[in-house]
C-alpha cells in the first residue's frame, strides 16, 4: 500500500498521466521486500501503473522471482541511465525511476519553487494576520478560526511542494 501511495504521489507532483507506464528500478532491497515483491508483484504493477520492475542482483533472487514475466533485470550492478531520475525509498527499498521523455525537471523544478513560494507567501500572511491581537480579539470567530484552518493548509502545501522540490533534487 505504501509502495503504490509513493508512485502515486510520485505521478501527482510531476504530473505524469497514468496513460504512461513507468518502469522503475529496484536497486536495493531487504529479504521483506523480496518477499513482498513476489508476493504483490502483478497489484503493484496494476495499482501503480508500471511496466515492469526492474530489478538489479537477479544472482540473490527466489528462482520464482527470477522467472516473473513483470520483472526484468539490470544485471548485478546498480544501473542509473541517467540524471533525469527520481528516487523513491521506501523502507529498505530504492527505487530509481528514470523520467527521460516523461518530465522537464527544470520546468517541473521552476513550477514546484513557485508553487512553494507562493504557498509560504499565503502561510507567512495568515501567520501575521493570526499574530496581531487586533484582529483576533475584534474578528468573528468563525473568521479566526477560517483563518487557522487555511494557515494550516497553506503550510502543508508549502511542505508537500519543497518534499517534491527535493526529491527530484
Amino acid at each position: 500500500i505504501e509502495t503504490v501511495g509513493e508512485f502515486r504521489a510520485v505521478r501527482a507532483e510531476l504530473d505524469i498521466p497514468y496513460r504512461i507506464k513507468l518502469a522503475p528500478r529496484l536497486t536495493e532491497r531487504g529479504a521483506e521486500d523480496e518477499r513482498l515483491a513476489n508476493k504483490y508483484i502483478e497489484q503493484l504493477v496494476r495499482m501503480a501503473g508500471l511496466e515492469t520492475i526492474m530489478i538489479a542482483g537477479k544472482k540473490s533472487l527466489p528462482d520464482d522471482i527470477k522467472t516473473h514475466p513483470l520483472i526484468t533485470f539490470d544485471g548485478d550492478r546498480q544501473v542509473v541511465l541517467s540524471s533525469n531520475i527520481v528516487q523513491i525509498v521506501i523502507g529498505e527499498a530504492n527505487y530509481v525511476l528514470p523520467l527521460d521523455g516523461l518530465v522537464d525537471l527544470d520546468a517541473e523544478r521552476s513550477r514546484l519553487a513557485k508553487a512553494a513560494e507562493g504557498a509560504e507567501k499565503e502561510r507567512d500572511s495568515l501567520a501575521a494576520r493570526l499574530a496581531n491581537p487586533s484582529f483576533v480579539e475584534r474578528a468573528k470567530p468563525e473568521a479566526v478560526e477560517k483563518a487557522r484552518a487555511d494557515h494550516a493548509e497553506k503550510a502543508s502545501d508549502a511542505e508537500k511542494y519543497r518534499a517534491a522540490l527535493a526529491r527530484l533534487g
